[in-house]
Formats: structure tokens, C-alpha cells, sequence
């Protein structure tokens, strides 16, 4: 099949690409979708603009609510008959300065409960095969990383601050 390319202008301060569907009363989704094959589906590449200072950001951001509940950001891969699809987030290494950091934090509140991070390695309905594996390990240097877990101060005096527990 053909190819559709789309350019931004060239010049001292590169051209934007901007795509948006109409707003409406009620806004339908969008949708970005490559073609399906019979042996391979196409594949969606973003990549930030490449500069001798500073590369480009690449940023996912879900959509705001005036009086109700924001969008949800979703990362998933689809189920398959033998290998489901790998999520992996890696930063960047350097070879002069400081290596990309990977930063995960729920969202807090003002009046209600606070977002959850829930870290969970898959199950397996087999007999013979383990549920999967979560590995935490600091980085090797002339002094090796630490691992730290730090539990909330409560803001009841007369109640104790958070739990760390580990079970078997």
C-alpha cells in the first residue's frame, strides 16, 4: 500500500504538526489504528525531534474535567495464544552526566482517599509453572545503590504512621 507522509515547515524554529477531531456536546474518541495482517500488524512509532542541545519530549497527558473525573491513561498490550506483548519503560543512560530517572506517584487529594500504586506480577493457572517474579535491585557503582521503602506520617497523633509488611 501507499504511504501518507505529513512535514512540518523547516526553519530556525521547525514546524508544527497538529491533529484534532472537532469538539461536539458529546465528543466521540479518536482513533489512531495502523493495518492488520495476516502475519504482521503495523507498528506505531513516536519518537521526539532530535537536536545537538536538547532532544524532543514525547508527553501522554489524559483529558481534564470540569466538575467530574478526568481521563484514565492506559498502557496495555493485547492478549495472545503463545507471547503477550512486553511493557517496558527505560531511561535513557548518559555517558558525561546524570542517567534518566523513572519517577511513579499516585495522585493525592484534598478531601477523599488518595491513588493506590499496586504492583503485581501475573498468575498462572498451570500446575506446573510459578506465578511471575517482582525483582527490585539498586544499581552496581564504586558504592551500590540503596533500596528504600518509607511508609506516610500520619496526621492523627493518636494513630501510628503506615505498615511495611512482607509475607510468605
Amino acid at each position: 500500500g501507499g504511504a501518507v507522509i505529513i512535514t512540518g515547515g523547516r526553519g530556525s524554529d521547525g514546524g508544527s504538526i497538529h491533529i484534532s477531531s472537532g469538539e461536539s456536546l458529546i465528543a466521540h474518541g479518536s482513533e489512531l489504528q495502523m493495518a492488520s495482517g495476516a502475519k504482521f500488524g503495523g507498528s506505531v512509532l513516536l519518537k521526539g525531534g532530535w537536536s545537538s542541545d536538547l532532544g524532543g519530549d514525547i508527553s501522554f497527558t489524559s483529558g481534564s474535567a470540569v466538575s467530574g473525573s478526568s481521563g484514565s491513561l492506559n498502557l496495555n498490550t493485547q492478549d495472545a495464544i503463545e507471547d503477550s506483548g512486553n511493557i517496558r519503560i527505560i531511561s535513557g543512560k548518559s555517558t558525561y552526566r546524570t542517567g534518566g530517572s523513572i519517577s511513579m506517584r499516585a495522585g493525592s487529594s484534598i478531601s477523599s482517599l488518595p491513588g493506590d500504586i499496586d504492583i503485581s506480577s501475573g498468575e498462572s493457572s498451570s500446575y506446573s509453572h510459578s506465578g511471575g517474579s517482582i525483582v527490585m535491585r539498586s544499581g552496581d557503582g564504586a558504592a551500590a545503590g540503596s533500596i528504600t521503602m518509607i511508609t506516610g506520617n500520619s496526621h492523627d497523633k493518636s494513630t501510628d504512621g503506615g505498615v511495611i509488611s512482607i509475607d510468605s
